[in-house]
């Protein structure tokens, strides 16, 4: 689930940032921008409606339930998003979860604020393009160099490869002693 403050910042910082790269663009493509937009604006805000989504024959939207009270207690409105709130104490998360979906949460957090967030979200992104990266990079070791499955897969057609051509060599042999023989027994009579 994506935090907070990534989701604030997507929300108010993306549109200043296309908007500064598009404002030379041509108006035709400008306008079309626009218009996608406001219509999947339009398309989520209409599929989100419960009578919309029964008229279509859509299922209904998942609910999920928040599994503390202080997750849910808010003083802002329903919807809105404090991003200065602390984050949850580790005797807020519930003791349902697995220990690998546990949060890194400390008891004396402190809000990090919008600059904050961003950078521990692209910390951990970095993370796990990093772990990715490890998963791939451990799939080849170089640029043109085999694994070492590949390397065993490799051996393994050689040798057996080589037993094909053996066998082959052996026939070809016995073919020729039996061309031999035939010779031998005709100049024989």
């Amino acid at each position: 689930m994506i935090s907070p403050t990534l989701l604030n910042i997507m929300t108010y910082g993306l549109p200043c940032i296309t908007f500064t790269f598009m404002i030379f663009w041509p108006g035709t493509l400008q306008f079309y921008f626009f218009c996608t937009g406001m219509l999947t604006a339009a398309q989520t805000i209409a599929f989100r409606n419960k009578a919309i989504r029964q008229r279509l024959g859509m299922s209904p939207l998942i609910v999920h339930a928040e599994s503390t009270p202080e997750a849910t207690a808010s003083p802002l409105p329903s919807g809105l998003m404090n991003l200065n709130m602390t984050p949850r104490s580790k005797a807020a998360v519930t003791s349902s979860m697995a220990p690998s979906d546990l949060p890194d949460v400390t008891d004396d957090a402190k809000p990090k604020g919008i600059v904050g967030g961003a950078v521990s979200e692209m910390k951990g992104v970095a993370t796990e393009v990093k772990k990715t990266w490890n998963k791939v990079k451990g799939a080849t070791n170089k640029p043109g160099q085999r694994t070492d499955e590949a390397k065993r897969q490799a051996q393994a057609y050689e040798m057996k490869r080589r037993k094909e051509l053996e066998k082959e060599r052996w026939a070809k042999e016995e073919q020729r002693r039996e061309e031999r023989r035939a010779k031998r027994e005709e100049q024989d009579l």
